[in-house]
């Protein structure tokens, strides 16, 4: 990790090999992770000197150092108020901190795995430990994702939702209706929904999907939403949440003779300080929708945030749940994909169906995305059986 100087650095790698120990690098931080036997005199040569120990005192504190910081980090990610209906900047951008420490949770993971794999090379082993409780917060709950697990059963007609973000500029327009065709949805949001998304989907989807609603915008928010069954009155489309300018759509079925209420959202996505206090407003008017509706709901859609946050924390409040989260296997990430050297980092899960406590799921699972930067998600769902 730091290299010996001068020529103190011969003599005490031979020390460390005449004693059957490695050097290098993870010999150095070992030595400052293990106690000094003070009562043994220094030698003038010795490695151990002050002015030769001071460098590994220096790795030493900038390990715990990087291990008291992932708890100080994850604490307040953990604990920090989203308080979504606040727009002064001191909780906008402390919640959004804590939002960005949690969406990308996995990644802290990820980088305190490689630490630890250091340290434990170092023989650093209280440091090791400490480091346990930071990697089971920030890994455990993808590695439970990956375990596999039982599904409530389903009473009566299940129901096929699919959710895709197509991609305003994706040129895999064929790509994408074939994907779309194959997975046979019942319930079908499409979203960035241009005028040349239109006139290749429409004609082939309607004979299968002859119940649908469109709003075709040139921009990254125009959406559509097909359907098999009849809706129950008119969607409403465009419908505001807050006072956020973007569409969202909301739209009611019949399923096994109840009423089944879907919304298909696409939350602005949280990269400028505008967009970030319009997530947050239309979060708020989803909140109060979804408290009003006295029918099963399901939200779907592109929602830019993941199962981590206090968006989705807000969401298992009012008893809503992704349909991966029941019958999903893996972690599930739809975003980004297609997306140049980025798709080969971890991904993240922003797309989602959501259902209501009425209702469950028996398959979930993420599809290719042909060309586009997000992959689609599809859930069989349906009442739950009680």
């Amino acid at each position: 990790m730091i290299p010996e100087r001068g020529g103190e650095s011969t003599r005490g790698e031979t020390g460390a090999a005449a004693a059957g120990e490695p050097a290098g690098a993870g010999h150095g931080v070992a030595r400052a992770c293990r106690p000094i036997h003070r009562d043994s005199p220094a030698r003038p040569s010795d490695p151990l000197l002050p002015g030769a120990r001071q460098p590994r005192r220096v790795a030493t504190l900038a390990g715990w150092a990087i291990v008291g910081g992932s708890y100080a980090a994850l604490l307040f990610a953990h604990v920090w108020p989203a308080r979504f209906d606040s727009e002064t900047p001191f909780w906008v951008a402390t919640a959004w901190a804590a939002f960005m420490l949690r969406t990308f949770g996995l990644h802290v993971g990820v980088a305190l795995l490689a630490f630890a794999a250091v340290v434990a090379f170092a023989r650093c082993w209280r440091m090791l430990v400490a480091t346990a409780p930071p990697l089971l917060v920030t890994l455990g709950p993808s590695l439970w994702l990956c375990l596999p697990r039982s599904t409530p059963a389903i009473a009566g007609q299940p129901l096929r939702i699919m959710s895709f973000n197509l991609l305003r500029e994706n040129p895999q327009t064929q790509a994408a209706l074939a994907e779309i065709r194959a997975a046979r949805p019942d319930l079908l949001l499409l979203l960035e929904y241009t005028p040349r998304w239109h006139e290749t989907l429409n004609p082939a989807l309607a004979p299968e999907l002859p119940h649908a609603r469109h709003l075709i915008r040139r921009d990254s928010f125009g959406l559509a939403i097909y359907s098999r069954l009849p809706f129950v009155g008119e969607p409403q489309l465009p419908l505001r949440l807050g006072d956020a300018g973007t569409p969202q759509v909301r739209a009611v079925v019949r399923l096994d003779g109840r009423e089944l209420v879907m919304y298909g959202v696409h939350l602005m996505p949280p990269f400028r300080w505008e967009w970030i206090v319009d997530q947050r407003q239309q979060f708020v008017g989803l909140l109060e929708r979804v408290r009003g509706e006295r029918s099963a709901v399901v939200l779907a859609g592109d929602f830019n945030f993941t199962n981590s946050g206090a968006f989705a924390e807000a969401l298992r409040v009012l008893g809503m749940t992704d349909a991966h989260e029941i019958a999903g296997l893996g972690v599930g990430t739809t975003w980004p994909n297609h997306f140049g050297w980025l798709s080969r980092l971890p991904g993240i899960r922003i797309d989602h169906i959501f259902v209501s406590r009425e209702l469950t799921s028996r398959e979930s699972r993420v599809g290719v995305g042909g060309g586009s930067d997000h992959r689609p998600v599809v859930a069989l769902i349906g009442f739950r059986k009680e």
